[in-house]
């Protein structure tokens, strides 16, 4: 079955190639598309794979705790980097759930900071995002406390995630990109 297999992949492609298909420029594309896919694919996955967060005990009993509590905090966008350093924001809203119920990458933003402490600035669709948190206090109904292995698997996928953005970040800042009129 499999030399049967090897074989007309083999006839097939022959035939293909004697049509032409080769040279047609919707394949040209197909296949300049799927080298670019690869290509991502092969990059992004490598610095994942070189990403290794550090997770301290003293981060899972934080982690923990702050599972137990509801954390009131306020989430300020800016337009742009301008206004960010003038401290002119877009809009800021101030919000209040229990740290269970949010988002894994909220949760890791907040979850190391001290009432009064914020967020560096994230750029996110909506512009540049700082959250503070203004204030954990022990929730009125507490979920039940993750174990110390689930924590760990949380913070080092929100971590690396962190490190990815942080380096896809740096090769923004670092990238010079040339758009040339069409001639």
């Amino acid at each position: 079955v499999y030399k049967r297999q090897v074989i007309t992949r083999e006839l097939l492609i022959q035939e293909a190639i004697a049509r032409g298909i080769h040279k047609e420029e919707a394949f040209r594309k197909s296949v300049e598309a799927f080298y670019e896919q690869s290509l991502l694919k092969a990059i992004v996955d490598r610095k994942l794979q070189s990403l290794s967060p550090e997770v301290t005990g003293d981060m899972i009993s934080k982690y923990k705790a702050m599972c137990l509590k509801t954390v009131r905090y306020t989430k300020t966008v800016y337009d742009n980097e301008e206004n960010y350093k003038k401290g002119v924001p877009q809009s800021s809203t101030h919000q209040e759930e229990d740290f269970e119920d949010l988002s894994e990458a909220l949760k890791y933003a907040l979850f190391y900071l001290e009432p009064g402490e914020s967020t560096p600035p994230e750029r996110l669709n909506e512009g540049l995002v700082v959250y503070r948190l203004d204030v954990a206090v022990d929730s009125e109904a507490p979920g039940t406390e993750p174990d110390d292995d689930q924590v760990r698997e949380v913070l080092i996928d929100q971590g690396r995630n962190a490190m990815f953005d942080a380096w896809l970040t740096d090769v923004r800042e670092k990238a010079r990109i040339e758009v040339l009129a069409d001639q």
